[in-house]
């Protein structure tokens, strides 16, 4: 295969690896594939994978940041958005309808140990502008005040990310959970969601 060199062909070669490796991630139930995985599932060269990305960890960490900048993304906020019900409900559906994107959340600590810190800082500076558009549009459209909205979104996140955990134990458990008692340990996930961001979005009047 001929070496990409245009900035163009490099955006598009960096996309075909993790689009293989979103793939992969896929149809493995959320386990990370290798390196040598993605490079015979894509026929891409090895060396040319590790030219956009030290090692896999750094693939994944990619791939997290691009799910958050779907999740976040300001515009799904449109001129008939008028409600915190309405916001509530696009950032559930995206996680409700994307549960293997959730499942990289597991792995963050893994990732940003093992990913270069220059890598982690631009990652969490992306994650803030996303952010920060995400929540002046919100603000916008609901006529709020936009240091309210964006607490409300961390506030969320941190929610969120705790409780999809907590909804989805490990395959192995969820019959065991589901058909006894102790399903109270494994709770709906959109009810549950929909109803404490009510009440923390509610709390910050």
């Amino acid at each position: 295969m001929s070496r990409a060199y245009s900035t163009v062909q490099k955006l598009e070669k960096r996309q075909e690896i993790l689009m293989s490796a979103e793939d992969l991630f896929i149809k493995q139930d959320g386990e990370f594939p290798t390196v040598t995985s993605i490079c015979l599932y894509s026929s891409i060269a090895k060396g040319t994978v590790y030219l956009y990305f030290k090692n896999k960890e750094e693939i994944y960490l990619a791939l997290l940041e691009k799910y958050f900048l779907q999740w976040a993304d300001p515009k799904k906020i449109h001129s008939k958005t008028d409600s915190i019900d309405e916001i509530i409900q696009l950032l559930i559906d995206f996680v409700s309808k994307n549960p293997y994107k959730f499942k990289l959340l597991n792995y963050r600590n893994i990732l940003e140990t093992r990913c270069d810190a220059e890598k982690v800082v631009a990652f969490y500076k992306n994650l803030m502008a996303a952010f920060t558009a995400f929540t002046t549009a919100m603000a916008k459209a609901l006529n709020e005040d936009r240091q309210k909205a964006g607490q409300w979104l961390m506030d969320s996140y941190y929610f969120v990310q705790g409780l999809w955990r907590t909804a989805n134990p490990a395959h192995n458990l969820k019959s065991a959970l589901s058909n006894t008692e102790m399903a109270i340990f494994m709770p709906d996930f959109e009810t549950n969601a929909r109803r404490v961001l009510k009440q923390m979005w509610d709390s910050l009047d």
